[in-house]
């Protein structure tokens, strides 16, 4: 620092500056004490004050104007923002102290890009930057510069992680498959990593073995399936900040028709009734459809029965016979019965 004066009088003039009233000597940082250009090396708190010189000369004496001296710092942050790890929809906040000559500008920045206040967010041109509701997308690297008029400092870098429980996404759904058939129960979830996958049925842990994989995954297969793998199904989706159950997927095992008992050929009298019967056993929801000589049969006047197990024909004729069979079907299989006939007879007429 450095105050100069230009004096006029008769020569010789002396000079001597002082220091709040205080008369300056030569040494250490000062030097030009007395004339008329006094310089401060490296300038200190411990310079800061009022300056002023007094100029003489055998005629009389004058003394400046006071020139203060301030001394001005740069900023520099005094405590560093600090990492913050918060739930999803939680606020976050990171702040900093710093010290430095006002005035002090503040830029909050995530990943490198300036903030602005706006929505959740506050505080992004003070010390103490406020995100009331944090996100996963505001997840990130957070610094702030601070500048004034000598000079800028950038803290250090604080990190911002938001966690969320896991979220199932997509449920398993419900499954019917032939016995010995392949079933698989699959889930999508969501949250913070690493999550973690126990699939249960009725209520128990399953465990990889067997015909059984995936107890631990997204995906849960059971390769050759019997009526023990009957049940309800649901998986337990976990991590550091929480757990959810699934909603309930339910396995029905099912079995193909088979016929036990064959319906048996007929012989009646013209005009009497007629009826072929079939005994199925398998999964429930089978349906049937009798044919007679290979073309469907539907109810009607004298049919009834044309998709039961039971067909009745309530009124025969000579014309009414022929070869019949049943056709039973499910949503994985098809079975047809053996062939039977009917023959209808005359009776004796004298």
């Amino acid at each position: 620092a450095s105050f100069s004066i230009t004096a006029s009088g008769t020569a010789p003039l002396g000079y001597q500056w002082q220091k709040n009233g205080l008369d300056l000597t030569e040494g250490g940082e000062i030097s030009g004490s007395a004339t008329t250009n006094l310089v401060l090396d490296a300038a200190s708190t411990n310079d800061v004050g009022t300056y002023s010189v007094i100029v003489t000369n055998v005629w009389g004496s004058i003394t400046s104007s006071v020139a203060s001296l301030t001394v001005a710092f740069p900023p520099a942050i005094t405590e560093q923002p600090t990492n913050q790890v918060v739930m999803a929809g939680e606020p976050a906040s990171f702040s900093v102290a710093v010290s430095g000559t006002a005035l002090l500008g503040y830029q909050w920045q995530c990943n490198g890009l300036a903030l602005t206040d706006g929505g959740e967010l506050s505080g992004s041109a003070t010390t103490n930057l406020v995100l009331s509701a944090a996100t996963i997308n505001e997840a990130g690297n957070y610094t702030i510069i601070i500048t004034n008029a000598w000079g800028s400092v950038t803290s250090s870098m604080a990190t911002l992680t938001v966690v969320s429980p896991p979220v199932i996404a997509q449920q398993p759904t419900n499954q019917i498959v032939m016995v010995g058939g392949v079933a698989s129960f699959s889930v999508s979830a969501l949250g913070t990593a690493p999550l973690g996958y126990q699939w249960q049925n009725n209520g128990l842990a399953l465990t990889d073995g067997g015909e059984l994989s995936g107890s631990a995954t997204t995906n849960l297969v059971l390769d050759a399936t019997s009526t023990n793998d009957v049940g309800n199904y649901t998986v337990i989706v976990t991590n550091a900040w929480g757990s959810v159950t699934s909603s309930v997927a339910s396995l029905t095992v099912a079995f193909p028709p088979v016929i036990t008992s064959q319906p048996q050929s007929l012989t009646v009298t013209n005009s009497d009734p007629a009826s072929f019967s079939v005994a199925v056993s398998g999964t429930a929801s089978l349906s049937c459809q009798w044919q007679e000589n290979g073309t469907n049969l539907t109810d009607g006047s004298t049919v009834s029965g044309s998709a039961t197990t039971n067909l009745v024909l309530s009124k025969t004729s000579l014309y009414v016979k022929g070869n019949y069979i049943v056709i039973v079907t499910y949503a994985w299989a098809r079975i047809t019965s053996s062939v039977t006939t009917l023959s209808v007879v005359s009776p004796l007429v004298i």
